[in-house]
């Protein structure tokens, strides 16, 4: 094997390797609950963006994941009616929705369930 084909190789075989490296694994939320606290979800995820303490001391909280946006894209030139005027420009507008994770502990502080939702 030349020296061309072998640094050939040698850049896949890292650039394989190190997009593996970069794959996150999804969190296994069915089987933090019991085993994971509200102390351990502030550490890990910084305070919530929004939160409640019911009168019972079960707390809901929620942490945004990714905040919601408008993508705007423009469109060619449209030309006016009967071909008189000037072109107006074109464009559309699409709503991305903020994702959240809401998470809600038991009155000891436990985990007692998990939902992912958009607002």
């Amino acid at each position: 094997m030349n020296a061309h084909a072998w640094t050939k190789w040698f850049l896949i075989t890292l650039m394989m390797l190190t997009l593996a490296g970069c794959a996150t694994q999804r969190i296994n939320w069915q089987t933090r609950v019991g085993n994971y606290n509200y102390d351990q979800a502030v550490r890990e995820y910084g305070p919530p963006d929004k939160h409640e303490k019911l009168s019972d001391g079960t707390i809901i909280a929620d942490w945004l994941v990714r905040e919601g946006h408008t993508v705007v894209a423009p469109q060619p030139y449209l030309a006016p009616p009967n071909g008189f005027g000037a072109a107006t420009p074109g464009y559309s507008s699409t709503y991305m929705p903020s994702y959240y994770m809401r998470l809600t502990f038991g009155a000891e502080g436990e985990l007692k369930d998990y939902k992912n939702f958009t607002r």
